[in-house]
């Protein structure tokens, strides 16, 4: 009898390394991984021509719905047609300026995701200021465990909750942290306006690796005490890195991920894009970049994430006469697998099998996705990313599905594409053709987050 759908020629790559065969898909799931010989029938076959078969990414830092304060700059439409273009099968989508914290909320921002998502999402809650009120086994019990905490403005949250709260959850939810002291932010900031500092780089000055060095340590110090597993946000200093290393080695459970901005840019470029390139926190140095590559490839840095947020260029442009009411975030789910093969792969610092890890297995481990997702495994949901590893083509914003209409990667030459996103069996993208349903995405809930170790070997962070 025929399965729904084969991948013949295939390099599929697994945690062991990447191996010629083909896939075997029926009902969503993958049914069979075999040679061509020893393939089932399908009613749709497929030749790939020996590319590569990742298993489907998974983005966990995507801010996409508020349509309360974020309007039309991004919702599960458009950033469902940007995730399937750039081969992202799955996100797990964070509060932007709403709170997202309570079950209702929740179920409402649920509802709007089935309705017109074309990939599967999970969610976050986010922007807690007060332990008042706030019930999160209601959370859990909707399959939504993963709590957003800030250590500054504007959702900065006293200590005393967040310790209270890593109490209520571990062991079955996990506390994740924007890791900055909000007190010497606000001291840097204070100063330079008080210097009439409006040019974009102040901005990068305002905010101190060591408001990341302390924040750091101090959410490392409250997993010891609780027991509650923690995940730091966008990471970006060498000195944090080295933290969460003898962290992770002493036995706390602790993960972190890091951005493609943060592996790409530096200070260095905000003098030639200015406003474009405020992020939270700042971009930081030449050595912090190198530091975090390696980082990646020793295991240390569990995981790449967007952080996607949509501006228009209208909300950019006057940064150049003064950055501070500018609108922080950079878009990127659509480039973020395309740079992470021409940044990593393609130039030696990380294998196509790192590549899976970061992107895809460890994501959904940490996130209680795994097995459904984040493998190529036979059971597992056929989430697939089919890749030219060596396609150069050159990134242009107006051939990108997200709503921004900017990137800052503009005219990027770029070596590594998307050739072919498959979700639950379904095709969704082929070579530059969105093909995928709106509604055809599902809510997915997770269980509990899995401890990740580090990897031995590579060098010192």
């Amino acid at each position: 009898m025929a399965v729904d759908l084969v991948l013949k020629n295939c390099r599929l790559v697994l945690k062991e390394g990447v191996f010629e065969a083909g896939v075997a898909i029926d009902r969503g799931k993958i049914v069979s991984i075999a040679s061509i010989n020893h393939l089932p029938r399908g009613d749709v076959e497929v030749d790939l021509n020996g590319r590569y078969v990742l298993p489907g990414a998974i983005d966990v830092h995507v801010h996409a719905y508020d349509p309360k304060h974020f309007g039309p700059r991004e919702d599960f439409r458009s950033i469902s047609l940007a995730a399937s273009a750039g081969g992202v099968t799955t996100i797990i989508e964070m509060p932007t300026d709403t709170p997202y914290i309570t079950a209702d909320a929740l179920r409402e921002k649920i509802e709007a995701g089935e309705r017109w998502s074309r990939i599967d999402f999970s969610l976050h809650a986010g922007n807690i200021r007060s332990l008042e009120g706030f019930d999160p086994n209601s959370l859990i019990d909707l399959g939504v465990n993963s709590f957003k905490l800030f250590l500054c403005k504007p959702y900065m949250i006293d200590d005393r909750d967040i310790l209270r709260l890593m109490e209520m959850v571990k062991g079955r939810g996990l506390c994740m942290f924007h890791a900055e002291n909000g007190f010497l932010v606000d001291l840097y900031t204070e100063r330079l306006k008080s210097m009439d500092r409006r040019d974009p780089m102040a901005y990068h000055e305002s905010r101190p690796r060591l408001a990341e060095v302390e924040g750091i340590g101090r959410v490392i110090a409250y997993s010891r005490a609780t027991g509650c597993g923690v995940h730091i946000v966008h990471l970006t200093t060498m000195e944090g890195l080295r933290l969460i290393e003898e962290a992770k080695y002493r036995g706390v459970d602790i993960s972190c991920e890091t951005c493609p901005h943060y592996l790409i840019f530096t200070r260095d470029d905000v003098e030639r894009l200015g406003p474009y390139l405020k992020m939270t926190p700042p971009l930081r140095l030449r050595e912090d970049l190198e530091a975090l590559w390696l980082g990646l490839r020793r295991g240390l840095i569990d995981i790449v994430a967007t952080d996607h947020y949509s501006t228009f260029k209208e909300d950019r442009e006057p940064g150049w006469s003064d950055i501070w009411p500018i609108r922080s975030g950079l878009p990127g789910i659509e480039t973020l697998l395309p740079l992470m093969l021409s940044e990593g792969v393609n130039r030696g610092r990380i294998t196509l099998m790192d590549l899976a890890r970061l992107l895809s297995e460890n994501p959904a481990r940490r996130f209680g996705l795994y097995p459904k997702k984040g493998v190529i495994a036979i059971g597992s949901d056929a989430d697939l990313t089919v890749i030219d590893l060596n396609r150069e083509w050159v990134i242009k914003a107006d051939e990108l599905h997200q709503r921004s209409g900017w990137t800052p990667y503009e005219g990027y030459m770029c070596r590594g594409r998307i050739y072919m996103t498959i979700l639950r069996g379904e095709i969704i993208y082929r070579d530059g053709e969105v093909l995928g349903r709106e509604g055809y995405g599902e809510y997915v809930k997770r269980g509990c987050p899995e401890r990740l170790s580090p990897i031995c070997g590579g060098g010192k962070a």
